[in-house]
């Protein structure tokens, strides 16, 4: 997908004095060839993953949804956690807005990954939603209950009024 230019694409300014040594971020003016793009993109995963991490991760996938007209997505992403965001996808996000081409499996697989993360967060919710805890009274309420059953085995009631050999 080709980003919109809605805001312009500013290159990153790391905050480290290793800037000097490292670089500054890749951009893509020119579609790397294919034999040269697995180089290109491991010094640029290199790159990413010596100045960012799954917090900036998380922000590379938001701002590259939205610059894509896929601002609802973006936002259900904004309610995962950072710890699931996977640092690659969201790098090859931020490197398609510097210019990169994505091919068709980088593509898929970046989509992929937030249709996981997406549906993941969504049926963690419904869980968490649907169990309700019980409160202390009802806690007490079946201790009791398992207390009043005999010693002889786990009572009568749960097993319908048949008691075990």
């Amino acid at each position: 997908m080709t980003p919109t230019a809605a805001r312009p694409i500013r290159p990153l300014n790391p905050r480290t004095a290793d800037v000097k040594y490292t670089g500054t971020e890749p951009e893509w003016r020119t579609q790397p060839i294919a034999e040269d793009r697995n180089s290109r993109l491991g010094a640029a995963f290199h790159w990413y993953g010596y100045h960012y991490g799954k917090k900036e991760v998380k922000e590379f996938i938001t701002d590259w949804l939205t610059r894509t007209d896929r601002a609802r997505e973006a936002r259900e992403l904004g309610r995962v956690p950072d710890a699931a965001m996977v640092n690659v996808f969201g790098w090859l996000a931020r490197m398609n807005l510097m210019g990169l081409e994505l091919t068709e499996h980088e593509q898929l697989a970046v989509d992929n990954h937030v249709r996981m993360l997406i549906g993941a967060h969504h049926s963690v919710e419904q869980v968490t939603e649907s169990a309700e805890d019980p409160v202390i009274r009802d806690r007490r309420h079946v201790r009791r209950d398992d207390c009043s059953r005999s010693s002889d085995g786990p009572g009568l009631q749960a097993h319908g009024g048949v008691a075990w050999p």
